[in-house]
């Protein structure tokens, strides 16, 4: 089963590579965009960022990259004159917590789930992309952390903490504003684009369909996503990420059992219907 979920992983690694990868990296523009009242996001930092302000401060949900956070400043000054206090990291790779250390120095208590701080802690491989990401200083890992569930109070929003166990990754959480109805999925959805789906720390395609449908059963039409990637959306653009998944699924799979390579199974385009757009 293993070879199934990378070989289905390394089909979709594989489309995504054919467009966002091989487009150069194009100068960071970082801005801010209102969802509600307090909630903003913050697009072009690598993931997209979700800025809570109040008047007892700043809380963030991800950071995006180190060399963004001159830029990430920058923008949420511009929403708030209030000193940064929470970080919440939606999981642990680099275009989302890269900016911990920094973000960590300039006052922000960072929160995540138990695997979050356990791969930053020792380190971890990520073999679809050939990297290896060394442990992080003691500085940037998460201060708190949590297992299944959790709900803060932060600037008057119940800010709720669930996590979504091995589908982009092991570590992903979900952060969900019930009363404002809005949600921030991170990389369980990439809008527009086909996802990375990091098998290398235990994220099979089952487990991102999975995590789709759960977090459809959890929204209205009326909800406003975050995604970890693309332009903020709504619950059509998780139903559009959840159908394409399946439906790549139900292409690849037929291949894989014969027991064709790789190589076979990309040169047989089984995402071609998606891949225009």
């Amino acid at each position: 089963m293993n070879s199934l979920y990378r070989t289905m992983a390394a089909v979709l690694l594989t489309a995504l590579a054919a467009t966002a990868f091989a487009q150069s990296q194009p100068p960071v523009t970082v801005a801010a965009t209102p969802v509600a009242e307090g909630i903003s996001a913050v697009t072009g930092a690598g993931g997209n960022i979700g800025v809570v302000a109040g008047p007892e401060g700043v809380l963030l949900i991800d950071g995006g990259y180190d060399r963004t956070v001159p830029q990430v400043k920058a923008a949420v000054a511009g929403l708030s004159d209030k000193p940064l206090r929470f970080l919440i990291n939606t999981h642990g790779h680099q275009d989302h917590m890269g900016s911990n250390l920094a973000l960590a120095q300039a006052g922000a208590t960072i929160v995540a789930h138990e695997a979050v701080r356990a791969r930053l802690a020792t380190g971890m491989s990520i073999p679809a992309l050939n990297r290896i990401v060394p442990p992080a200083p003691e500085k940037a890992l998460p201060a708190v952390t949590f297992d299944s569930k959790m709900i803060s109070h932060f600037a008057g929003h119940a800010i709720e903490l669930r996590h979504i166990p091995l589908a982009h990754t092991d570590g992903d959480t979900v952060v969900h504003f019930r009363k404002d109805n809005v949600i921030h999925v991170g990389d369980l959805l990439f809008n527009g684009t086909y996802p990375y789906i990091d098998y290398g720390v235990g994220g099979p395609l089952e487990g991102m369909i999975a995590a789709a449908d759960r977090l459809l059963a959890s929204i209205d039409d009326k909800t406003t996503v975050i995604p970890g990637h693309g332009p903020v959306t709504d619950k059509g653009g998780l139903t559009a990420l959840r159908d394409m998944l399946a439906g790549a699924r139900d292409r690849i799979v037929p291949l894989v059992k014969p027991g064709k390579t790789k190589a076979e199974v990309v040169a047989a385009k089984p995402t071609q219907e998606w891949d225009e757009r």
